[in-house]
């Protein structure tokens, strides 16, 4: 070790004797002298020293004062310091101490004593440092590994986009979708995604759904995740038309050929189809847990005992085989589609068992309104926590994604027509429509946020599509499902609503279309069109104890760049 590096440890005393005696007994170390408190406190900030002695009685500044100044500056705060003391009354060693010393020494020395408590008090102040440095070290990389993980999750989402709250099958039926979602840590494995895709050539679509868990807990989860999905989405691309279990086949093959998924890494999935032909569902588990199919509040378990049942996860094997099942969808059916952290939510000692599981779904939904409410009752039968909440991911052990689907009829059950020229003017007509909207809504939904969207509603309705004309309706629709739904009809030409610039933007800031728009996305829960944009339909939640949805979006097409 050179000079240089060697510990300094700056001696106090007013008596030259002793600092000379010091620095002669301390030869292994640098040392600098100081004879009165000032000196040493000018001297501690320059070259701030590894270790003080001080002397305790000095003219003009004590070792007191001198120890309550360096203690103050955060710069010299954790240097350590040992009294010089004549005095050892236990009243003036605790003074010492309540300042911040961390040892004395009673004169007269002895220097083997002194060179003890110096070693002892530099191993201790090294080890801090090197503490002190390590936890740097870990918070920048906890922070690294953070932006890291935003990144990969940012991807995912450009990838998959936002899951949409409502898909509509026909004019009679809509698919409600509930994603809910929490890592046990901060981020994990478990994945999803809801697409609807044009059937080629019949003019419907089929929704596909996927609810996908990777092994592990790591951050490269989420990069195998992505992997995943892009896959998935570059083969719905490829073929509109394939079956579920054609694209698990070729899904699986795909991730062992590209190698990303190796060693002891798999993904479990459960993939289903909704065909809006005819409202069929098939269905293929690809060593995921049965989803929960319920109809009438009687619940069972897909794929059941004589079905498919038994496939191995993704990425294992090359050139399986999936099987799968098929049923037929009904109005008010509700599905059910989760990953294994379920079972084990309320800090379980054993897993729950899917006969257990599935007794609680079916007490959760007797009498259910919704598939919404039946989550929020099984959530509170599993957990006395909020979802997400901080109480709630300390009991997880596991990744959890619960998705839940319900077959819902849009069949309006109160319908009221404002025909303009009866109004003296149109701010006339969007109160009167509100307060019969209010009441028809209830009290669960906001009736602040329901006013703003439905006087944007009916403006853009009356301004942008009927073009101000007194003689053409504006026709409202109402039901209760899910959510809270509102249908506005005009009489236009119809409108594209995606050519529609975000007003927020900076081309949209000049522009005098897409404020409604705007507010009736950012009041409402889900915002859609039918009938080419004549017929606007904006749905309210209005339940409680399930986390509010986030919105939706289509996100970028990333997938359809691969070969």
């Amino acid at each position: 070790m050179s000079d240089k590096e060697l510990p300094l440890i700056l001696l106090v005393d007013d008596s030259v004797i002793n600092t000379r005696l010091l620095e002669m007994a301390l030869t292994e170390y640098r040392t600098r002298t100081a004879s009165n408190g000032a000196d040493a406190v000018s001297i501690a900030f320059a070259h701030l020293p590894d270790l003080i002695l001080l002397d305790v009685q000095m003219p003009d500044m004590d070792g007191f004062e001198v120890c309550r100044i360096l203690k103050g500056r955060s710069e010299t705060r954790d240097i350590p310091i040992i009294f010089l003391t004549g005095m050892a009354e236990p009243g003036s060693i605790a003074r010492g101490f309540s300042l911040g010393a961390a040892d004395y020494i009673t004169k007269p020395f002895d220097f083997t004593e002194v060179k003890a408590r110096i070693r002892t008090h530099l191993t201790l102040c090294f080890a801090r440092r090197e503490l002190e440095r390590q936890n740097r070290l870990l918070e920048e990389t906890v922070r690294e590994q953070q932006l890291n993980i935003k990144l990969s999750r940012a991807i995912l989402s450009l990838i998959n986009g936002r899951s949409p709250r409502y898909v509509d099958i026909d004019d009679r039926h809509a698919l409600f979708v509930l994603p809910l979602c929490c890592p046990c840590k901060e981020e994990g494995g478990d994945h999803f995604l809801v697409k609807t895709v044009p059937l080629p050539g019949c003019g419907a679509g089929r929704t596909v759904v996927s609810v996908k868990d990777q092994s592990g807990h790591a951050v490269n989860c989420v990069l195998r995740s992505i992997i995943t999905d892009l896959f998935h989405n570059a083969l719905l691309a490829r073929d509109q038309s394939a079956a579920v279990a054609t694209v698990t086949d070729e899904l699986n093959n795909r991730l062992l050929a590209s190698g990303s998924l190796d060693g002891d890494t798999f993904c479990t999935a459960m993939n289903l189809e909704i065909d809006h032909r005819d409202l069929s569902l098939e269905y293929v588990s690809a060593g995921h847990p049965p989803f929960f199919f319920i109809r009438n509040g009687r619940a069972r378990m897909l794929p059941d005992g004589r079905e498919a049942g038994g496939n191995l996860p993704l990425a294992v094997k090359e050139g399986l085989s999936y099987r799968g099942g098929r049923t037929e969808l009904l109005a008010g059916d509700r599905l059910l589609i989760y990953t294994d952290g379920l079972n084990e939510l309320g800090g379980r000692d054993l897993p729950l068992r899917g006969g257990e599981l599935l007794s609680l779904v079916e007490e959760a939904d007797q009498d259910s309104g919704s598939v919404s409410e039946t989550v929020a009752r099984l959530l509170h039968r599993l957990t006395a926590h909020p979802f997400g909440g901080p109480a709630f991911k300390r009991e997880l052990r596991d990744d959890i994604t619960l998705l839940a689907l319900e077959v819902e009829q849009t069949t309006p059950t109160a319908e009221h027509r404002f025909l303009p020229r009866d109004y003296p003017c149109i701010d006339e007509l969007i109160e009167e429509a509100t307060r019969t909207v209010t009441a028809a809504a209830g009290p669960a939904v906001d009736p602040a946020r329901l006013q703003m969207v439905l006087g944007e509603a009916v403006l853009n309705a009356w301004r942008h599509g009927n073009r101000e004309d007194p003689e053409l309706p504006i026709t409202v629709r109402c039901w209760h499902g899910n959510d809270f739904n509102l249908e506005i009809a005009d009489r236009g030409e119809g409108f594209d609503p995606a050519g529609i610039d975000d007003p927020t933007g900076e081309s949209g800031r000049t522009r005098s279309t897409g404020r409604g728009i705007f507010i009736m996305r950012t009041f409402g829960t889900w915002l859609r069109w039918r009938d080419g944009g004549r017929r606007c339909v904006v749905s309210m939640a209005a339940g409680e104890g399930i986390p509010p949805y986030a919105g939706g979006g289509e996100g970028f097409p990333l997938w359809k760049y691969m070969n």
